[in-house]
């Protein structure tokens, strides 16, 4: 009893773990993908009993532990299935939500119209976008919601980057305000004065949808400020809000771009919305971000993050669906090896998924297509909304093996075409027989291709047709019964009804049908019907008529003929129509045969017989005479020739009379018809004139042409001159056609015009010329540029001589304007208007009264030339206040002394009613030798040259002379001894004075003496003391020159200097000689001795020469006197030398000739000395103008020329710079 007890206890527990271990597994389908169609994911997870997902590496799945079934078809996997991602990677769905109000135009710090991609939109953008780069597909998906005052779902979920791209590359639209609602509860409308709620495009309501963990990145640059129009201005309803996120499993991130202050409740209300979720250590929302590198920061730890909130990556099963079922489609997912569980759900599939098999043609239908004959048709196939695959063999199947693919427009099957594209294949039907053929080309199944839809439908079927009954040859008067099978069949792919037959027109009372069916009868498809007809000839000849088949779809038609035989007849081709002539063929033949069609002899009367009609004169035949008989059922061949005698385009016509015994037509008349085509073509005008034509200009012209003849012409031009181009080279015209040609006059010069083009055609050769005619002018004149000068205010009356300078055409005149209205058109001589005769002129008086001292560059304008006005270049150079501005060359000064150097102005005009009261100028001069004791001006150094620039200062308004400035310069040991005092820049405050300045010259006052020794005789070996002496001396400054150096040479045989270092050269000793004090004394005086001992030489005597003389400071000019030694005691010849000094006249500018000038202009100078030489052309300002020579030139008289071109009217100095001097002359252009 116990051991039976324990057994059933121990049954009862081992079925309740097992049933318990049962329960306890759990296998779910989470979601299935369908967007990859026809690959469907159903992503599931499988728990053991203690709820721990059963995946790698604690098991791997294989395709034999879940067996797949889609609507109720048990489904193989697809390679790689089933599959479980890495468990360490997390998936998730974003939902970006973002703020389209009116202040995310305005840049990040709040500005308006920022720069191109500065605004807050924009670097939202970007930042999104690197976001949607960095996604995924495999493991996320993403949304983005857009709002305002309303939110608007841009894109539901999706793993499509390129789609997400194109939303956040794109502008958003713009609101007015922002509403927090909108965005994460729902858009309030009014609707037929209702409130309705729509939360459809709320970003808590689609995350709802999200296959993964849901997370929201809400983005916006200011407070909830939601609109009252529409009933929604009420506050954030962020409890509502924050409790719907929680309930979903919604993570939420908050970014607030910007400089705009929030108010402390949205502040709050989004740090509510930031914390729904929150990661240790990490905060989900940013405040105040400006740095577009700050937000694209933000953007990259949201990831950050959502790589550890996010689910675990899922398991799938993969398969692939089939076209069916249409509508919702059951999925089970069986686990046979782990307890047999199975998961179920279902899913749809969007029918734009479906992949269809799109042609054009739609449809293909063979029209009489011969059996045996095949026929080939292109058509264009077209895979839509997915890709197809096409399987082995054919990749089709065909109701009717007649129907085939030959060609697949690329490799046959099995492969795939892709979704939108498109291979052209070929259909080929080869009919057996001409019945009708209905089938279709089915690539549907699941045998042939995966598509879904898309079989071609086909017919081939021939035109209805009753086939023509040849009676074949009966006698006159006897019958002739015929049975005829089949003469009609049904080909359509239709049953029809015949309802009768008859037989009508022509010799339709000879001919008769007795069928062997009643009619009306009823035809299906390829079914035939059969009849007897009879022919009874009452005459002999051809016969013929029409049968009439009458059916339920129209009446349908045949012939029905014979020929009755018995007696002789004749028939021929007729008419006889000959090919046209023309100017090449002038002749044409055809032949006919004239046919005996009865079994006896045709007897022919060739006397009788030949051709008839008004232009038989224009045609032959061969044999002339005819032959006198035909055989029975034979002929013979007669030869038609037409030869016209004039090809005038006129039809002709005659006819070939045959006298016979023939039956019923022994008068047989063959009409002979024939055309002479006349070629000619005729230009709507031989002359065409062109009128006055502008040079520089073109003119088109139309010439018609018309082809008068009735042959078709092909014209070309065969002389066109250079100055001619037409729109075509060559022209085809059908008989009486004409066409304009368009001609364009291209003049090369100016006089008349007459040259033609000339025509010809490549048939005839006929040539037609056109002639042109006509005048090209290009309106001109002599004269180049006319300069008048007045003082503002006064009128000056100008005469001046227009010549017209063409030759050949004359210059019309209307009226004569100026462009300035300074100048006024007083007369003309002749008067106005006037046309000027080729070569001669008009004499025209006009006023300038200048209104400005501006000088004016202006235009006189002849009116009335038919191209265009003459312009003639018109200067008005008004005259204006003068005066000279001075600084006199007289002025000189010693080292150290503060020289006062006054400037004047002089030879003023008008300077006082010129209202000047201040002026402006510059003044330079060498640095080195002078400078301000005290700066009371500015000045400046520049390449040594020191520039006083003197700005408003006072003179009086008159015309005067007076004294403006003094300058006060101290002399300074420089490197020269004398200065130019240049004037520039010279300005009135009423900017209406024209200054010429008169540049100054400082002479530094130099320090002068005279050093010498004196004249010794001396015994050789004697030593003596050689002073060193010096007489006339001026201007000497101890304290500035100190001491002199100079240098003492002798020969070198003859003395020395026992205690001074020396060196010989050439038989000379040169001893330097130092500390000669320098004493401000002009008696002669001594100043040091030095100790020299004479010696017996080569000579008794030698000269003491004093050179190189300089003071150790400052400068001093030193004059020297030689002295001599004679050695006494000696007798030797006398041997000396004697110094001469030539001196040379200075420097000078000696004329310019002519002055004033208006041309060429040259220059006479005297140099001093050799050296490098310029010479330049400075205006009034001192600006450079022209440079006239710079090189070496020689001492003595020279000249140079120079043109004046380029030079405006005004006062000009030509400078000289030689290597000692700076010379100055004034000079005038008047032009």
């Amino acid at each position: 009893m116990n051991t039976k007890f324990y057994f059933l206890m121990i049954l009862f527990l081992s079925c309740c773990l097992i049933s318990f271990n049962a329960i306890a597994q759990t296998a779910a389908i989470n979601y299935i993908d369908a967007n990859g169609y026809p690959n469907i994911k159903a992503y599931y997870t499988y728990r053991d009993a203690t709820g721990k997902e059963i995946r790698p590496n604690d098991y791997t799945w294989k395709p034999q532990d879940i067996i797949i079934k889609e609507a109720g078809k048990n489904m193989n996997h697809n390679p790689g299935s089933p599959f479980c991602a890495d468990p360490n990677k997390k998936a998730f769905s974003a939902i970006l939500v973002f703020d389209v109000s009116k202040s995310m135009r305005n840049g990040m710090l709040g500005e308006a119209n920022p720069p191109p991609g500065q605004a807050k939109w924009e670097v939202a953008f970007r930042a999104m976008e690197h976001f949607i780069a960095a996604l995924d597909p495999a493991l996320t998906e993403c949304a983005i919601i857009e709002f305002g005052q309303f939110a608007n779902k841009r894109i539901g979920f999706t793993n499509n980057k390129n789609e997400l791209f194109k939303i956040v590359t794109t502008e958003p639209s713009q609101a007015l305000t922002t509403n927090y609602n909108a965005a994460f509860l729902r858009n309030r409308v009014n609707i037929d004065s209702k409130v309705v709620d729509d939360p459809t495009n709320s970003a808590l309501y689609i995350a709802q949808f999200a296959k993964y963990k849901p997370v929201v990145i809400f983005l916006t640059d200011g407070n909830h400020n939601p609109s009252s129009l529409n009933g929604d201005g009420g506050p954030f309803l962020v409890g509502e809000a924050s409790d719907l996120a929680k309930k979903r499993n919604v993570y939420v991130f908050v970014i607030k771009i910007g400089n705009e202050v929030l108010s402390g409740i949205n502040s709050a209300n989004l740090s509510t919305m930031a914390s729904v979720e929150t990661t240790p250590g990490e905060s989900n929302i940013a405040m105040d971000v400006t740095d577009p590198n700050e937000l694209i920061g933000f953007y990259d730890k949201v990831l950050r993050i959502c790589g550890q909130i996010g689910y675990p990556a899922p398991c799938y099963a993969e398969w692939t669906s089939e076209c069916q079922p249409e509508g919702p489609r059951t999925v089970e997912l069986t686990f046979p090896n782990h307890s047999g569980l199975t998961a179920s759900s279902s899913y749809p599939v969007n029918n734009n998924l479906l992949p269809n098999l799109v042609f054009s043609p739609a449809r293909i239908d063979y029209k009489n297509i011969n059996p045996n004959n095949p026929s080939d048709v292109k058509v264009r196939m077209t895979a839509k909304n997915n890709f197809v695959n096409f399987y082995t063999p054919d990749g089709y199947i065909t109701s009717d093996s007649r129907f085939t693919v030959t060609d697949w427009g690329g490799t046959p099957p099995p492969f795939t075409l892709p979704k939108d594209s498109f291979r052209l294949i070929t259909v080929r039907y080869n009919p057996t027989d001409s019945f009708c053929t209905s089938a279709s080309l089915i690539f549907s199944d699941r045998v042939a291709s995966s598509s879904c839809k898309g079989d071609l439908p086909l017919t081939g079927q021939f035109d209805q047709f009753v086939s023509d009954i040849n009676m074949g040859n009966v006698i006159v008067n006897e019958k002739g019964d015929i049975l005829f099978s089949d003469f009609f069949c049904n080909r359509s792919c239709n049953s029809m009804t015949v309802t009768g037959l008859n037989i009508t027109t022509g010799d339709f009372k000879m001919f008769s049908y007795f069928g062997l069916l009643n009619f009306p009868i009823i035809l299906k498809p390829g079914i035939c019907i059969s009849g007897t007809f009879r022919f009874s000839p009452s005459s002999q000849g051809p016969k013929s008529a029409k049968i009439n088949l009458l059916t339920s779809s129209g009446i349908l038609y045949s012939n029905i003929y014979g020929n009755g035989i018995g007696l002789p007849g004749l028939i021929s081709v007729n008419p006889v129509i000959l090919p046209h002539t023309d100017c090449r063929i002038t002749r044409r033949d055809s032949i006919i045969y004239l046919k005996n069609t009865g079994p006896i002899k045709l007897n022919i009367n060739p006397d009788s017989s030949g051709l008839v009609g008004a232009d038989a004169g224009e045609f032959r035949y061969i044999p002339e005479p005819l032959p006198d008989s035909i055989p029975a059922l034979d002929s013979i061949p007669v030869t038609i020739s037409f030869i016209p005698k004039k090809n005038d385009g006129i039809a002709k016509q005659c006819s070939l009379h045959v006298k016979s015994d023939a039956d019923s037509n022994n008068d047989y008349y063959i009409q002979i018809d024939a055309f002479a085509d006349s070629s000619n073509y005729i230009p709507n005008s031989y002359t065409f004139d062109l009128g006055v034509v502008c040079l520089d200009s073109t003119i088109d012209t139309i010439v018609n042409l018309k082809n008068v003849g009735t042959k078709q012409l092909h014209i070309t031009p065969v002389v066109v001159p250079s100055t001619m181009t037409l729109n075509s080279p060559f022209w085809d015209l059908t008989g009486g056609e004409n066409i304009d040609l368009s001609v364009s006059f291209h003049p090369s010069k100016e006089g008349p015009i007459d040259t033609v083009i000339i025509f010809t055609e490549d048939l005839c050769n006929i040539q037609d010329t056109v002639r042109f005619i006509g005048t090209v002018h290009d309106p001109k004149v002599s004269n180049t540029l006319i300069s008048v000068s007045s003082n503002v205010g006064v009128g000056y009356d100008e005469t001046v001589t227009i010549i017209n300078s063409s030759s050949s055409v004359g210059l019309k005149v209307d009226t004569i304007v100026f462009d300035d209205p300074q100048f006024v058109f007083l007369s003309s001589v002749p008067q106005l208007p006037w046309d000027i005769p080729p070569g001669d002129s008009i004499k025209v008086t006009f006023r300038y009264t200048p209104d400005t001292t501006e000088v004016i560059d202006t235009y006189l304008r002849m009116i009335g030339m038919p191209c265009h006005d003459v312009l003639i270049p018109l200067r008005g150079n008004p005259s204006q206040a003068t005066v000279d501005i001075v600084i006199d060359t007289n002025h000189t000064g010693y080292i150290g002394q503060i020289v006062p150097i006054p400037v004047y102005f002089r030879n003023a005009n008008k300077f006082a009613e010129s209202g000047t009261s201040t002026i402006d100028f510059d003044v330079s001069f060498d640095a080195s030798l002078l400078k301000q004791e005290t700066q009371i001006y500015p000045d400046t150094v520049t390449a040594g040259i020191r520039k006083l620039t003197l700005k408003t200062i006072p003179v009086d308004s008159t015309n005067n002379n007076q004294q403006v400035a003094t300058l006060n310069l101290k002399v300074t040991d420089g490197n020269v001894t004398r200065t130019p005092l240049t004037i520039t820049n010279a300005a009135s405050d009423k900017k209406n004075v024209v200054f010429n300045p008169d540049d100054g010259l400082f002479r530094l006052i130099e320090s002068t003496l005279t050093l010498m020794t004196k004249n010794y005789e001396k015994s050789p070996g004697e030593e003596f003391d050689l002073e060193i002496w010096q007489k006339d001396a001026k201007n000497l400054n101890p304290e500035i020159q100190e001491n002199i150096e100079t240098e003492l040479r002798f020969n070198a045989s003859v003395l020395e200097a026992p205690n001074i270092s020396d060196n010989t050269f050439n038989g000379e000793r040169i001893v330097s000689l130092a500390d000669i004090p320098v004493i401000n004394d002009s008696n002669e005086i001594k100043l040091i001795s030095f100790r020299f001992k004479p010696m017996l030489g080569n000579t008794d005597t030698t000269y003491l020469i004093l050179q190189n003389c300089h003071s150790t400071k400052g400068k001093i000019k030193i004059n020297t006197v030689d002295g001599k030694l004679t050695l006494k005691g000696i007798c030797v010849d006398p041997n000396g030398t004697k110094r001469l000094f030539e001196v040379t006249n200075p420097a000078s500018l000696e004329a310019v000739t002519p002055n004033p000038t208006n041309s060429i202009t040259e220059v006479k100078y005297y140099l001093s000395e050799n050296g490098e030489t310029k010479i330049w052309i400075t205006n009034i300002m001192g600006n450079v103008v022209l440079e006239i020579e710079n090189e070496y030139a020689n001492s003595g008289e020279n000249s140079a020329n120079f043109s004046t071109d380029g030079l405006t009217d005004g006062i000009y100095f030509i400078m000289m710079q030689t290597p000692t001097q700076l010379l100055k002359r004034k000079f005038t252009i008047i032009k």
